[in-house]
């Protein structure tokens, strides 16, 4: 399990309703940060510069963290636990855990992370809040990207390998501070996608499209022929062979 430094955000937010405008239009953004406080700057900053709605003058409606599945191990024990807590705070007994999936059928988490009841919905937010599709299958995906150099802005298109979203932008934000220098806060992510295989650009990418393809054992190590002769401590160093 990965602990990814760079998070993905799902944040709400829309402009404060005036006389003239009660009902304002409200904009969703996912964005990358390493953490709440971050992601919500950026959210006011894309919003400011795209439509003209600033901090001062807006609301923020939601925000919620995406999870992996090796994140969302961390998490879920948090969400159980808060939802029992206030299922149970008026009784004193315990829950077996039978009995606890289907408390859960009939509930909700909401926009402000507290678990509240409601009739066949925890289970679809849950999923959809917390999982990624596929965590274990690797899979190809594009990043389309604005940066700032000294220079100038340049925009860039990015291919990687990985099992997630999140694996693939930790990538991308460590090759791009490795090759041209470019510090975290300068990037802007566009846009995200999962390209098939026969559509991506990069060779780097291509070369695992083979079916047959083969990695060398490059490190193979002389063990015991049996647990009985298996030791802690070797007097003699150990041996290896190509």
């Amino acid at each position: 399990m990965v602990a990814y430094r760079f998070h993905q955000y799902q944040v709400v937010g829309r402009a404060l309703p005036t006389p003239g405008d009660e009902h304002p239009k409200i904009y969703r953004m996912k964005l990358w940060a390493t953490n709440e406080v971050r992601a919500k700057s950026k959210f006011w900053y894309f919003l400011r510069k795209l439509k003209k709605v600033k901090k001062s003058n807006g609301q923020m409606l939601a925000i919620n963290e995406l999870f992996s599945t090796g994140d969302a191990r961390l998490h879920i024990g948090q969400i159980v636990d808060t939802y029992v807590r206030s299922i149970c705070a008026p009784y004193d007994f315990v829950i077996r855990p039978k009995c606890l999936i289907l408390c859960l059928k009939a509930t909700h988490v909401d926009s402000d992370s507290t678990v509240c009841p409601h009739p066949n919905s925890f289970p679809h937010c849950l999923l959809q809040g917390i999982f990624e599709r596929n965590p274990t299958t690797i899979k190809n995906y594009g990043i389309w990207l604005r940066y700032q150099s000294r220079t100038g802005y340049h925009n860039m298109y990015k291919e990687y390998r990985d099992t997630t979203l999140n694996g693939a932008v930790e990538q991308m934000y460590t090759e791009m501070a490795s090759r041209h220098r470019v510090r975290f806060p300068c990037i802007q992510i566009i846009k995200t996608a999962t390209v098939h295989f026969k559509l991506c650009k990069r060779d780097n990418t291509k070369q695992f499209h083979n079916s047959n393809i083969k990695f060398p054992l490059v490190y193979r190590k002389v063990r015991p022929p049996t647990r009985k002769l298996k030791t802690t401590f070797k007097a003699s160093r150990p041996n290896l062979f190509m």
